[in-house]
């Protein structure tokens, strides 16, 4: 049984969609796999890529992350109150539409 180690400190890519994807193909490629460890020390997160190792790792859907401006703080906001969206999105071209309604 091998090893494989590499060090990310930052997950490439503005958004992260191409890094979900190759994200997709390693763990197909680990499907007969029994263990996985991850070190994410010193890695900043964040993305759609972080999202989607996320995904790999807990059970079920949970809701991860939020954020919250100032502005929205002020404005009374809760992150309670934050809009969510289902899913991952696997195109950039799902962008546009994340950006037009939950950009606010």
């Amino acid at each position: 049984m091998g090893s494989v180690g590499s060090r990310c400190t930052m997950f490439p890519g503005a958004v992260g969609i191409d890094l979900a994807k190759m994200f997709d193909t390693a763990i197909a490629h680990l499907k007969d796999s029994t263990r996985l460890i991850v070190d994410l020390r010193g890695n900043t997160g964040g993305g759609i890529g972080g999202l989607r190792l996320m995904s790999y790792l807990t059970p079920g859907k949970r809701e991860v992350g939020y954020s919250l401006t100032r502005k929205r703080k002020e404005k009374g906001y809760t992150r309670e109150k934050l809009p969510r969206f289902g899913h991952i999105p696997s195109h950039k071209a799902t962008l546009l539409w994340l950006a037009l309604r939950y950009g606010s």
